[in-house]
């Protein structure tokens, strides 16, 4: 009995000291993880099968190991943004009702972003999103309005950090383009996936602002195409609504 204890503790600390190797790196290789924790390949096998079963680790498309979701979600509860999805989500609630389509919030996370909150469509065929689901910055609505209405060091910053991953003919992948596309969401005041990562779903985007004026996250409509283009004139008018109202909430929270 005490030997199980005793083996059931190292095998806790050694899933500890593999996912405390992701503190410091965003992304690892196999090879890496074993010389960070100086554990043998058959033991880091092991620990990692368990972490991507539970999804607390998972690879990304270069075969390299990550966080997950869960560990994603964990992380958010301990930083203010589980109060942002608190004072966000029945504006979400009601932007769902109004527009009957899923709505979402999101927030950056390094070069990247990830969704914080959303509420699903009424629809049967609909957009599926999950709290905790990464996205690309460059490719959908709720990325683009994050990089086009940041402060412009930040911009820039993020503009040399991504990576214009191609999903499909309407991705924009020249970075030209895409300051062209930053510079028309800035005047409109909102952005639009115009089926450039999934053919026959669109989107449309607009930011979150605190009392200073500092981004703060994105609230986005997901709607398949067909209905979007019907209803983008609503969807427009919805969205606004519910940044300003999210940005006004947030700035006197």
């Amino acid at each position: 009995m005490k030997d199980n204890a005793l083996n059931s503790l190292q095998s806790v600390s050694r899933t500890i000291d593999v996912i405390n190797c992701f503190v410091s790196e965003r992304e690892l290789s196999f090879n890496a993880i074993c010389k960070k924790t100086n554990l043998s390949n058959g033991t880091i096998f092991r620990i990692i099968n368990t972490l991507i079963k539970n999804e607390y680790i998972e690879k990304n498309e270069n075969n390299k190991y990550i966080l997950g979701r869960k560990l994603v979600i964990l992380g958010l509860r301990s930083f203010s943004n589980i109060e942002l999805s608190g004072i966000i989500h029945p504006i979400l609630v009601e932007l769902a009702r109004e527009t009957k389509e899923t709505c979402n919030a999101a927030i950056l996370t390094d070069d990247r972003f990830i969704y914080i909150d959303t509420v699903e469509s009424v629809y049967a065929l609909k957009m599926m999103i999950r709290i905790g689901q990464l996205g690309f910055l460059h490719s959908s609505a709720a990325g683009k309005a994050l990089l086009a209405f940041n402060d412009e060091k930040s911009f820039f910053e993020l503009l040399n950090k991504i990576e214009l991953k191609k999903f499909n003919n309407n991705t924009i992948t020249d970075k030209n383009k895409l300051l062209e596309e930053i510079q028309k969401i800035r005047g409109i005041g909102y952005s639009i996936d115009d089926e450039e990562e999934e053919i026959g779903a669109k989107c449309i985007g607009g930011p979150i602002f605190n009392n200073e004026g500092k981004l703060i996250g994105a609230i986005s409509i997901s709607a398949p195409s067909s209905r979007f283009d019907q209803n983008f004139d609503k969807f427009v008018i919805e969205l606004k609504k519910a940044c300003k109202k999210a940005s006004e909430k947030i700035g006197i929270s």
